[in-house]
């Protein structure tokens, strides 16, 4: 009899939807020190169906591209269980936004941890 369950393991991805090299590369510094933690890129067109597929950490995107349908972004991660971080698209504040992105994954990656 074959065993009806699937066991899933699930991977800590933060998924970067229409991101910028520079965002990009914040992102990947920023998750540098997050245990198992994987940078996954997006198309925006693509967001929903990826962040249904991973189940991301977090859901990292600038300004821009939030402001382009904040309620369907804010909807999505609510939906996936994702932190949303909105980078501000001034370069200025990359290091702060990558310090800010880090505690944001730790914590995250922390409440997901099983108890």
């Amino acid at each position: 009899m074959a065993d009806s369950t699937q066991q899933t393991v699930q991977i800590a991805a933060v998924l970067v939807v229409g991101g910028s090299r520079s965002l990009i590369k914040t992102v990947r510094r920023a998750a540098h020190g997050v245990q198992c933690t994987e940078v996954v890129t997006c198309a925006v067109r693509e967001a929903s169906t990826r962040a249904a597929e991973l189940r991301p950490l977090a859901i990292v995107l600038n300004e821009d591209v939030y402001a382009f349908d904040a309620a369907e972004f804010d909807a999505l991660a609510r939906d996936v269980r994702a932190e949303l971080v909105v980078i501000a698209t001034d370069a200025r504040d990359a290091i702060r936004s990558a310090d800010a992105l880090r505690t944001t994954l730790t914590t995250a990656s922390e409440r997901r941890r099983p108890r």
